[in-house]
């Protein structure tokens, strides 16, 4: 098991605190705090927990997530995210773990 563990970096190239990029075992995940809000599998494919709206601060930082860690270079706000959902490019399940 090979684990990683960084801050996530803000627009401002500062690292956001309480905001993790976690790497496991060839997945990708952005932390919030203690909750985990997305995640990148090895294939590719994207999950969100149904809490990834729960604050501006969250989905301010998930967008910068989604930026940088998939192909998903055009988020910008929560519309961006909503249509991904509804599009199928982006799975929401009740809760993600590691």
């Amino acid at each position: 098991m090979k684990l990683q563990i960084e801050n996530l970096v803000n627009d401002n190239n500062n690292h956001a605190v309480n905001q993790f990029v976690v790497k496991l075992n060839g997945n990708v995940f952005y932390q919030s705090y203690d909750t985990v809000i997305a995640k990148k599998d090895k294939d590719g494919k994207i999950t969100l927990c149904s809490d990834w709206d729960c604050s501006k601060t969250t989905r301010k930082h998930l967008y910068i997530w989604l930026r940088d860690n998939t192909s998903f270079r055009y988020v910008e706000n929560e519309k961006d995210v909503i249509d991904a959902i509804n599009n199928g490019l982006i799975k929401v399940v009740s809760t993600l773990k590691y």
